[in-house]
């Protein structure tokens, strides 16, 4: 599968809230989400030959934790790990948007 620019498909708000109400409902003490500034964002996009990103779902031991590790992905599909790779969002619950439809679900 090429790895492309467009790659993925934007979902509905009520698709988004299933999504989420099923992963809370299987871990009702787990994270909900995880925020990130658009900084680290843009530097991983903005390298040369990134095309989007990949997400790895990770642990922090020492944190006790789940996290995610983001990182560029280039048109052949392959991490760019020699480049800009970043964690450390923060967690919701610690900071949740509580108004959104999405931390309802």
């Amino acid at each position: 599968m090429e790895f492309s620019k467009s790659l993925g498909e934007a979902i509905s708000l009520e698709q988004a809230m299933t999504y989420v109400k099923a992963h809370n409902a299987r871990f009702p003490k787990g994270v909900k989400a995880f925020a990130f500034g658009a900084e680290h964002v843009q530097d991983v996009l903005n390298q040369e030959g990134c095309v989007g990103i990949r997400i790895y779902n990770g642990y922090n031991e020492e944190e006790d934790c789940p996290n995610i590790v983001v990182v560029g992905v280039n048109a052949e599909g392959r991490d760019m790990v020699d480049g800009k790779i970043f964690d450390r969002g923060v967690r919701c619950p610690d900071m949740c948007d509580i108004a959104s439809p999405l931390f309802q679900g």
